[in-house]
């Protein structure tokens, strides 16, 4: 029974999750926020280890497409594993950089905890950047790389 009440959890948040599209407009931002904060309380009573780190990946990457910074770093707040918790910094500065926040994607930069993803995602703003013409601020963060 209690494994059966487990693959239901993790359901219902999968459900959840795949409810919200990959990008939301604005008007959408605010039920996107509700429906993930409704798979990240169904995640947190996930007793499997390993399912609710699944689920958390999971959430952290829609929250992260939605842009839901609040959302993300309650999440990650949550997870246990380190390569998780970057991963997670890592997506959401990619989906500030492809929504050109990049001032809020070189802080999202910032925060990730291992050289790989804080690298990855550096060079993305730098391309990104150099794509928009801003050849001063590409080198400027290339040169962080």
């Amino acid at each position: 029974m209690m494994q059966s009440s487990a693959f239901s959890r993790i359901a219902i948040a999968l459900l959840l999750i795949f409810a919200v599209p990959l990008k939301v407009t604005a008007d959408e931002l605010l039920e996107a926020k509700k429906i993930l904060n409704q798979a990240f309380e169904v995640a947190l009573r996930v007793e499997d280890e390993s399912s609710r780190a699944e689920l958390l990946r999971k959430i952290a990457m829609a929250q992260a497409d939605a842009l839901d910074v609040e959302g993300i770093n309650e999440t990650i707040a949550a997870m246990k594993n380190a390569s998780d918790k970057a991963f997670a910094l890592g997506h959401l500065g990619m989906s500030q950089a492809m929504a050109g926040d990049l001032k809020a994607a070189r802080k999202t930069s910032s925060k990730i905890p291992g050289d790989q993803d804080k690298l990855n995602l550096l060079g993305m703003i730098a391309l990104d950047q150099a794509f928009q013409g801003d050849m001063e601020g590409a080198l400027k963060t290339a040169s962080r790389i």
